[in-house]
């Protein structure tokens, strides 16, 4: 947690920074360029913007300044992520490039969520300007129309990721979750900031059902059998298989099921599984209620990714959290 009242993060491998520093200690390429001030390092979006914006030898003026090269640039919530951003200023923090020994010339500027980040250089969108950049889950926030201080939603991917708006206040979690930016939507507009859980198994875990274990033939077998039976009868599933992320942070946690009997079946099993994700699901938001004090009220969590489209478990789902479950019509949101 030595970093955590600076950018909000747990020190984990899961960040970016952690493993910028290991290919400056391991990838000699790496360390020569970034000693030659030719490194540049960046999020998924960063290199999307550099080569739409001409860069990686494709030219045509894509540079926000008008240049020929692509732009080196990134938006404030991806840079949240990086365990380099001063969550209080949205700037590269001193301190955090000094404890990792990261070069500050390596890293891209940092901007708001909406402006002119440049434009598409070349092929059929050329000349179309580029505006709008988001973290993944920053984007389903918004996505979501999450723009209420307390609004949370929740997505059902192959890991599970719930983000709560806290307003223009950065709540520093005490149990187990991350601080993060929601979205800045403007450069004159005031970042709002989440909490966020992270869980590593959700439709992994599926998917670990149907193919290493086959539990049922596909997806829609999967959700039949769990809604064949009123409970679990007992079996319990922690699908910890790559380990505990949100609130616990336990990297050697393993996957356990327990409370099996001679009537155990696999119905049981699969709806333990849903039942996992959902309880892990109440962890993170506890963990929410905590940080926030009682601060931020909640009456709804809406919800997207492909398990939201179960039934049976956003009705588990629902029954743990006990407020109203909200699938959004485009289950991508």
């Amino acid at each position: 947690d030595h970093l955590r009242d600076v950018c909000g993060l747990p020190l984990s491998t899961y960040f970016s920074a952690v493993k910028m520093r290991w290919l400056l200690d391991h990838v000699p390429a790496v360390r020569d360029a970034c000693a030659a001030q030719q490194c540049a390092f960046g999020t998924v979006d960063t290199w999307l913007l550099y080569n739409l914006t001409g860069g990686g030898g494709g030219g045509g003026g894509g540079g926000s300044d008008g240049g020929s090269s692509g732009v080196h640039v990134t938006d404030v919530t991806n840079a949240s992520r990086t365990m380099l951003m001063d969550l209080a200023t949205c700037q590269w923090s001193d301190a955090a490039l000094r404890f990792f020994d990261v070069p500050a010339h390596t890293l891209p500027a940092i901007r708001s969520s909406s402006e002119h980040f440049g434009t598409v250089a070349r092929g059929a969108f050329a000349g179309v300007p580029l505006t709008g950049c988001l973290g993944d889950q920053q984007a389903a926030l918004v996505g979501h129309c999450c723009f209420t201080p307390g609004d949370v939603k929740n997505t059902y991917g192959t890991g599970c990721f719930m983000l709560k708006n806290t307003g223009t206040r950065a709540y520093r979690s005490t149990h187990g979750l991350l601080t993060t930016l929601a979205y800045q939507l403007g450069t004159d507009a005031a970042p709002v900031y989440a909490l966020e859980g992270s869980i590593a198994i959700a439709g992994a875990g599926v998917k670990w059902l149907l193919t290493n274990m086959r539990m049922a033939a596909d997806v829609a077998e999967l959700n039949e059998l769990a809604a064949s039976v009123d409970d679990t009868c007992g079996v319990c599933f922690v699908p910890s298989l790559s380990g505990l992320l949100a609130p616990h942070w336990r990297e050697d946690a393993r996957g356990t099921l327990t409370g099996l009997t001679q009537y155990s079946t696999r119905a049981h099993v699969c709806r333990a599984l849903l039942e996992a994700v959902c309880l892990q699901s109440r962890d993170v938001l506890d963990a929410m209620r905590a940080d926030a004090r009682g601060e931020l009220g909640l009456t709804a969590v809406r919800v997207d990714g492909g398990m939201a489209a179960s039934d049976v478990m956003m009705q588990i789902q629902a029954d743990l959290l006990q407020v109203d479950v909200r699938r959004a019509a485009d289950q991508e949101a």
